[in-house]
């Protein structure tokens, strides 16, 4: 993935990211996966790597029902994923992050998150069927811990599979 940082300059600051990630039996799922493998510019969120492990709900039988999924997801990983203290302290360690996401109707997910820092609140769009694109628009830093208060951010995501 490539994250970039600001849209008034988009290519000045930004990451490479990787994950791979792995389904497996009764609706888990597992990733590992490093956020700023390689960086350039001013970004402060560095290099964190970090796993997660997924599990979907299913409510209803036929998935394009509204309310008929959740997926909760819980992880832990270093760098960006630490309580702001420790980065402002400088502490090497390793922060939990954790995410829901409700189909509210197809193709919509409410999504919630707790980045180890701050919480989040927005939505995932999978405006094709057949298509593996997702956009999120969310609201980030809810709580203005992170520093930075409360802010807009944009998100596209395409699937791959090996």
């Amino acid at each position: 993935g490539v994250t970039l940082v600001d849209v008034t300059a988009p290519f000045r600051d930004g990451a490479f990211n990787v994950k791979l990630h792995r389904r497996l039996p009764s609706d888990f799922s597992v990733a590992l996966g490093i956020q700023g493998l390689a960086t350039w510019g001013d970004t402060d969120g560095g290099s964190s790597g970090y796993g997660v492990v997924t599990k979907k709900f299913k409510f209803k039988k036929d998935r394009s029902q509204p309310w008929s999924e959740l997926y909760t997801s819980i992880g832990i990983g270093g760098g960006q994923f630490r309580s702001q203290s420790d980065i402002r302290n400088d502490i090497n360690s390793l922060g939990v992050f954790s995410s829901l996401a409700l189909r509210v109707i197809e193709p919509v997910n409410f999504v919630t998150e707790w980045s180890g820092q701050d919480l989040t609140l927005g939505f995932s769009v999978v405006p094709f069927r057949e298509l593996p694109l997702v956009i999120v628009p969310a609201v980030t830093d809810i709580t203005g811990t992170a520093g930075d208060g409360a802010r807009f951010i944009f998100g596209v995501g395409y699937g791959f599979n090996f």
